[in-house]
């Protein structure tokens, strides 16, 4: 069993479909809040892997949609704090109750340094090396895989084949 960690907007998601179309394996939902959260030891005995991205990367990614990430966290904006504004709302197909929040700059760093700080004993993988090299990363954990792997960049919703090399450049120009 497997348990994908990672804060919101750090590639959690591609990566647990990854893991779940190429292998066997059981990969565990996780919840990605924070270590103070009272959810951070529910994955009990599973094999944990941490899916990251730069602190710069991942600020970028947040204010393009924090989803309701300030719903969960101590992140909103307070006097005296730098402001970053972003989307919020469900993420479902529409990504109803979409609107416009303030967060903390500070407290978003906060929360990144802590949510690593937690999880530093565990197997970190950065996003954009998952992106670039998704065959690498699943073979790098040694579990067995399918004799067919898709590497799920076929599943970005596209109306034409992308490669690997073109998911990875539309992810860092925040098109996807």
């Amino acid at each position: 069993m497997i348990t994908v960690h990672g804060l919101y907007r750090s590639g959690t998601n591609y990566t647990r479909t990854l893991l779940t179309t190429n292998t066997s394996t059981k990969v565990l939902p996780s919840h990605e809040y924070a270590p103070h959260s009272k959810h951070r030891r529910w994955c009990g005995n599973s094999r944990k892997i941490l899916v990251y991205k730069d602190f710069d990367v991942w600020m970028e990614s947040i204010e393009r949609r924090c989803y309701d990430l300030e719903v969960y966290e101590d992140v909103l904006w307070e006097p005296g704090h730098a402001k970053l504004e972003s989307w919020a709302g469900v993420p479902n197909e529409k990504f109803s109750g979409k609107h416009k929040v303030l967060l903390s700059v500070e407290k978003l760093t906060k929360l990144y340094q802590d949510f690593h700080e937690f999880w530093e004993d565990t197997l970190h993988y950065n996003y954009v090396d998952i992106l670039k090299d998704p065959e690498g990363f699943l073979r790098s954990l040694n579990i067995p895989l399918n004799d067919e792997l898709i590497l799920a960049f076929d599943q970005v919703k596209s109306s034409e084949p992308v490669t690997q090399s073109e998911l990875v450049d539309r992810y860092l120009h925040g098109t996807i």
